[in-house]
């Protein structure tokens, strides 16, 4: 059997011994490491889904307030109107942030903090759709963008209810 003394040079350690131990080792970082990845794949689906949310929310408002033939509100600027308060980090809007006509009229002011820029924007008198954006890992580049028709005939506005864009 090979021993090697260990450093302090009192103790005898097998090969056997430093490879179970090497082996434990592994195994731990192997499992934080899987267990950081679970941590933010699910802090990233609760953020995507906060978007959703409130698109959906913008959108129904939106719809609910127009007219039957239409006449949406103007496009509004994003909210924040600083995409780098959002890069990377949650942005809590101030009062007056969303005091324009689309969100007012939607009744929409979040209260918790954003981690998407949202805006409304007005294509016709009877189309628009509602944006929101975000770039969670702060590189500048907005890796999730989020859209949702809101479209009006005759029968009045309605939201649609299939998302465009994605999430990675």
């Amino acid at each position: 059997m090979l021993v090697r003394l260990s450093d302090e040079g009192s103790q005898p350690v097998s090969h056997v011994r430093q490879a179970r131990l090497l082996a434990l080792f592994a195994l731990a970082v192997l499992g934080g490491a899987i267990a950081i990845n679970v941590v933010r794949q699910r802090t990233l689906s609760a953020r995507v889904g906060q978007g959703r949310e409130a698109i959906f929310a913008i959108a129904r408002g939106v719809a609910r307030c127009s007219t039957p033939s239409g006449n949406l509100p103007k496009s509004s600027l994003p909210v924040p109107a600083d995409a780098s308060l959002v890069r990377g980090r949650s942005y809590a809007s101030k009062p007056g942030d969303f005091n324009h006509e689309a969100f007012l009229c939607a009744r929409f002011a979040p209260s918790e903090p954003q981690y998407f820029q949202y805006q409304w924007v007005r294509e016709s008198d009877s189309a628009g759709f509602v944006r929101a954006s975000a770039d969670f890992d702060g590189d500048g580049v907005a890796e999730t963008q989020l859209e949702l028709d809101v479209v009006c005939a005759a029968s009045g506005c309605r939201a649609a209810t299939a998302l465009r864009g994605g999430a990675p």
